[in-house]
């Protein structure tokens, strides 16, 4: 029986693999964090300003639930402090 063809793994431009992060809703780097197809995360990740992303979403006029940050901003704080 044949096996079925295995999709390459997707690669990040720094050359990291990309995963599914369903906390972000987006295909995350391992190795530089880029958020592929985002400029900001409410997980506080940004292209532009590391650890300010969940600002400039509210600030650009996102609605965020207050109940909804996770501790994902915590760890992301936790990685640039």
């Amino acid at each position: 029986m044949a096996q079925a063809a295995q999709k390459p793994e997707e690669k990040c431009e720094c050359g990291g693999d990309l995963e599914w992060s369903r906390s972000c809703g987006a295909k995350v780097c391992v190795k530089c964090d880029n958020h592929k197809g985002l400029a900001r995360c409410f997980c506080g990740w940004s292209k532009t300003s590391p650890g300010r992303g969940r600002e400039e979403l509210e600030e650009a006029g996102e609605t965020i639930d207050p109940e909804e940050p996770s501790d994902l901003t915590n760890d992301f704080e936790a990685m640039f402090s």
